[in-house]
C-alpha cells in the first residue's frame, strides 16, 4: 500500500476489504464483522474513501426511519492481489479487485528454492513500482502442508530446502502486507464457495479431487 501506512492499519483495510468484496456494508456492520471498535472502523473506511479505495452510497433498500445509513463499496482502483500458483499455473499473477489480471509471470521450468523466492520478490517489486494501486494482499497456493501460524513448510517436496526458509515471512517483510499460503485444494473450496453455483448457500460442503494424486478440503459450520 501506499507509505505512511504501518502493518497494522495495512492489515486492518485488509479485513474489511475481504468482507467488502462480497458486499456493501455500512461501517456499523463493518465494525461487528471485523471485531474492530466502531471508532476506528469509521477513521480507516474514512482514509480509504480519500485514498480512492472505497466510495459511499446510500441503503435504498433500508426500511429504518430516519437518513438511511451509507453503505461502502470498493472502487476498481482499490488495490491489487498477487497470486502464486505452485500447482497447476506455475504462474504469478497481479489482480484488480474487478478481477482482471493486469501482470503474470510463468515460472514452470524453475527450481523452487531460497533464490528462485528472492528473484520473484524482486520481479514483483519492480512492477508494483509501475502502478499507483496499492497491494493488498498476497496468496499461494502449494501442494503439500504448512504451518499456517509460523508460515512453515510441512511437507513441501516440489521445493528444494524447504525447511530452511520462510516464504510468508520472505514476502510479509519485503511488502509488509498480510500473505496467505494453503493447500491447493483449500483455494479451490474457497474459490467454489466464493464464486460457484450454490455459495455460500451451503454450510457443509466438501471439495475432493482425483487425479494424479487425491485429495480434499472440507467446509464444516462455515470453517474451512
Amino acid at each position: 500500500m501506499k507509505n505512511g501506512l504501518t502493518t497494522l492499519r495495512k492489515k486492518n483495510m485488509a479485513k474489511i476489504l475481504t468482507h467488502l468484496s462480497k458486499n456493501a456494508y455500512s461501517s456499523t456492520e463493518l465494525s461487528k464483522l471485523t471485531g474492530l471498535s466502531s471508532t476506528g472502523v469509521f477513521t480507516i473506511l474514512d482514509e480509504m474513501v480519500e485514498r480512492n479505495m472505497l466510495y459511499k452510497t446510500d441503503d435504498l433498500e433500508s426500511t429504518s426511519i430516519g437518513r438511511r445509513p451509507i453503505l461502502y463499496n470498493i472502487t476498481r482502483e482499490c488495490g491489487l492481489i498477487c497470486v502464486i500458483d505452485f500447482c497447476q499455473l506455475k504462474r504469478m499473477s497481479l489482480f484488480s479487485f474487478g478481477r482482471e489480471e493486469i501482470f503474470s509471470y510463468d515460472f514452470k521450468d524453475s527450481i523452487y528454492d531460497e533464490a528462485f523466492f528472492c528473484e520473484l520478490i524482486g520481479i514483483l517489486t519492480a512492477q508494483l513500482c509501475k502502478f499507483s494501486i496499492p497491494l493488498i494482499n498476497i496468496n499461494i497456493a502449494i501442494t503439500g502442508a504448512i504451518d499456517h501460524d509460523s508460515g512453515e513448510f510441512l511437507f513441501a517436496p516440489a521445493f528444494n530446502d524447504y525447511k530452511n526458509f520462510n516464504v510468508k515471512r520472505m514476502f510479509e517483510s519485503a511488502f509488509s502486507v498480510p500473505v496467505y499460503i494453503k493447500n491447493d485444494l483449500k483455494y479451490a473450496l474457497i474459490a467454489e464457495k466464493s464464486f460457484g453455483r450454490l455459495g455460500d448457500k451451503i454450510c457443509n460442503t466438501m471439495y475432493l479431487q482425483l487425479g494424479l494424486g487425491f485429495g480434499s478440503a472440507l467446509y464444516l459450520n462455515n470453517k474451512l
